[in-house]
């Protein structure tokens, strides 16, 4: 990714007014719903998707669908301006330091696993943040070689008991206080326990050396979408076109084998989500909205939708819920307040529903909704 310099919307010296922003992979300083607050009060939209008229993206995995999708467009002469996201913090005027420090997403990338495995190595252990901003977790460069020794071992098969068991072996072996993580820099070959010297060669414990052979890279998986092969990152993007032009067998089609190449990504879980829901499929778009927040609790939009399919399905009570929990991450959401009011209304809590209707027509007056919003409130003025 080729980074430009930023000068504002209208040549505003750096402003991001007016601008539509969006984000390739996950701040680290910041949750997607604070970003999007921070850009609104500087005229800014935060967009989940780059678009033609996307004018910001914020960089933070190179290697993302997103970062992809950016390049093309970029290819294509749309004057989208790519920046880091220290460049970013600095537009919105927040000050954290986050040089040489890499998130989870970032060390799933680097090692070349999901983020949930990489979260499943901090919950056993394995690795150990070295800083928590708002309760992201970051880890140096130390962490981030462990990372790719734990996938080499998952590569070769090895299970997190003989990963523990390992530990335990390493930190008897490692004298002199280095924490279990750093300890890690080992790798194991059949049932072999071999730890990496600080000259990047292998040892038995014994001191023996070992020889090491570096085996050719694997090619990135290929999948098909409509009987043409395609990458990952081509199908994420036809997808997108698909979704667009209102084909949404195809958008859900390219999105599962995004998913496939790309790892259970929220952004593509939610799109597909998307699609499904429009295929008349609520239960199975529930599932996806499902994943997508347990990969980010903070995606509001993905807790709005699972609402929607949830009351779809007749689970009233639980869309309440999904929608409440929505507006606690968003309470600007006007969406959210609107399918609220309506799954309230529903359930017959006339005088909850109207409170979010109310919410809705401040933050929204004039959409296709709107009317409906001021019906519904007098209807519960004429029942009361």
């Amino acid at each position: 990714m080729i980074r430009s310099r930023f000068d504002g919307g209208g040549g505003g010296g750096g402003s991001l007014a007016g601008c539509e922003v969006t984000v390739c992979g996950r701040l680290l300083a910041l949750s997607r719903t604070e970003a999007a607050r921070l850009c609104a009060e500087r005229g800014a939209r935060l967009v989940a998707v780059p678009r033609p008229s996307t004018r910001v993206a914020v960089v933070v995995d190179r290697d993302s669908a997103g970062a992809r999708r950016v390049e093309r467009l970029r290819a294509e002469g749309h004057p989208i301006a790519a920046i880091d996201e220290a460049a970013f913090l600095r537009l919105l005027g927040v000050a954290v330091d986050l040089d040489r420090l890499f998130s989870i997403d970032q060390l799933a990338g680097a090692a070349g696993v999901p983020a949930r495995t990489v979260r499943e190595w901090v919950k056993h252990g394995f690795l150990q943040p070295t800083r928590t901003i708002r309760r992201l977790a970051l880890f140096d460069f130390k962490q981030l070689a462990c990372a790719r020794d734990l996938a080499a071992l998952r590569r070769d098969g090895v299970k997190p008991a003989r990963l523990r068991r390992a530990l335990r072996q390493l930190a008897r072996w490692h004298r002199g206080g280095d924490s279990l993580a750093a300890a890690l820099a080992g790798l194991m070959q059949g049932d072999d326990l071999l730890v990496r010297l600080p000259d990047g060669r292998l040892a038995e414990p014994s001191g023996q050396l070992r020889l090491q052979f570096d085996l050719p890279a694997s090619r990135a998986p290929v999948v098909h979408l409509r009987r043409q092969a395609l990458d990952p990152v081509e199908a994420f993007e036809r997808a997108l076109a698909a979704e667009e032009a209102g084909d949404h067998a195809a958008a859900l089609e390219g999105y599962e084998a995004a998913l496939a190449g790309l790892g259970r990504e929220p952004e593509i879980l939610f799109n597909a989500g998307n699609a499904l829901f429009a295929l008349g499929r609520p239960a199975d778009a529930a599932a996806y909205f499902l994943e997508a927040v347990q990969g980010d609790a903070e995606f509001a939009q993905a807790w709005n939708n699972l609402g929607n399919a949830l009351v779809e399905l007749g689970r009233i009570e639980y869309g309440v819920l999904a929608y409440r929990k929505a507006l606690a991450i968003e309470p600007d959401y006007a969406d959210a307040h609107f399918n609220l009011g309506e799954a309230l209304h529903r359930s017959g809590a006339a005088d909850a529903a109207r409170e979010h209707f109310e919410a809705y027509l401040r933050r929204d007056a004039f959409s296709r909704w709107a009317a409906r919003a001021r019906a519904r409130l007098r209807e519960g003025s004429s029942v009361s």
